[in-house]
């Protein structure tokens, strides 16, 4: 038992806070919606919009698809973002760009070569091997992927963003209130060191 027979902190420090409820803090749950609905509210949109759009409504078709690109390649980092992880954000922002690029890209050279066919000119210069062009979308299929599992990583860890933030916020105040303090009372009577 402690020299005055209670356990618990020193009443005359001031209390330390949790990772959580403290102001300032960053919200788990407001994190994960942001990502949530900066991703799923473009795409529902874009998908709309392509959906119900005429047939030469070109426009309102890429309206659509900038809205549906938008949601899936910057939607999920907005949590990032708001919890203070703007390299993250931006750095995942980046290779989801990279790998949906990457699947948009191949995929179209892959059905342009699988279209494209040189016929036989009489000469046996001709080619029919489609082999490039299936691999071309097969590459393209599993940046897709990727992309998409990049989108699934990090709506899952936005919350865990503004836990860490909350965390590493605590730490610096811990580490500030550690430090030794030498105060002096009005009038020059006292002379105090805390740890």
């Amino acid at each position: 038992m402690p020299p005055g027979g209670a356990w618990g902190p020193d009443p005359s420090l001031p209390p330390r806070s949790d990772l959580t409820g403290a102001e300032g803090d960053k919200s788990p749950s407001t994190a994960g919606l942001l990502s949530a609905f900066s991703t799923l509210a473009p795409i529902g949109i874009g998908f709309t919009f392509t959906a119900f759009a005429e047939r030469n409504a070109h426009e309102l078709t890429m309206a659509g698809l900038v809205m549906v690109s938008t949601g899936a390649v910057l939607g999920p980092s907005i949590g990032h973002f708001y919890a203070g992880e703007p390299g993250r954000g931006l750095g995942m922002t980046g290779l989801r760009l990279l790998a949906f690029g990457n699947a948009v890209g191949l995929s179209v050279l892959g059905i342009g070569s699988l279209s494209y066919r040189e016929y036989d000119d009489g000469y046996g210069g001709g080619s029919n091997d489609s082999t490039l062009g299936i691999a071309m979308i097969g590459f393209g299929a599993a940046s897709g992927c990727a992309g998409l599992g990049l989108m699934i990583l990090d709506l899952i860890d936005a919350p865990s963003a503004a836990r860490r933030a909350n965390r590493e916020a605590r730490e610096a105040t811990d580490d500030q209130a550690a430090l030794p303090a030498l105060s002096i009372a009005p009038g020059g009577g006292a002379l105090t060191w805390t740890f």
